[in-house]
């Protein structure tokens, strides 16, 4: 699965400010765990119904799940609890706070992951992302990463693969199709 042109994809910090103003339209509050688990989900949604990526970014199977490199960092210089600022998006639209915007064909799929999935706190959202046989759980299986107990996963230090957007895709069509019925 090639990646398509930038203009069609979007930096990860824009869906991030773009959930920010879903949950704080709604007085909701969101953490940087959360906020990397619904990135995620946009993603998955996007692949899954589109066969086409929405972030610019690849996704990483990291030790403790999915991630998004380019946001890890920004979200984690936060002070811990609620996120309370948006992240610059450097060379999407102005470089400023933006979200995505009305106009792109992701915005309302941004929306609708929101709708889905803002109940659920950042613990079950994780639950939901290393799903065994979920794209994350395959690339650490693929790699030889996941024992046969729990106890037995993540034996070393922290690391970082590149979960395929193709497994991506396939397991979030399935889910699509699954949900159709």
């Amino acid at each position: 699965m090639s990646r398509p042109t930038l203009q069609q994809t979007v930096p990860a910090a824009a869906v991030v400010n773009q959930l920010l103003a879903c949950a704080w339209s709604e007085d909701r509050e969101l953490d940087a765990l959360g906020l990397h688990k619904l990135v995620y989900l946009c993603h998955g949604w996007h692949l899954g119904l589109t066969m086409r990526p929405l972030l610019r970014e690849s996704v990483s199977a990291w030790r403790y799940g999915p991630l998004i490199e380019s946001i890890y960092g920004p979200l984690q210089m936060q002070p811990s609890g609620p996120i309370q600022q948006k992240l610059r998006c450097p060379g999407w639209e102005t470089g400023n706070l933006h979200g995505v915007s009305p106009s792109h064909p992701a915005h309302a799929l941004i929306r609708k992951v929101w709708d889905a999935y803002k109940q659920y706190p950042s613990t079950t959202l994780a639950t939901i992302c290393h799903a065994e046989n979920g794209p994350w759980h395959k690339t650490m299986v693929e790699h030889g990463l996941v024992g046969k107990l729990k106890n037995d996963m993540y034996q070393g230090s922290d690391f970082c693969l590149v979960i395929p957007d193709s497994t991506i895709a396939m397991h979030f069509a399935e889910l699509a199709k699954n949900h159709a019925k």
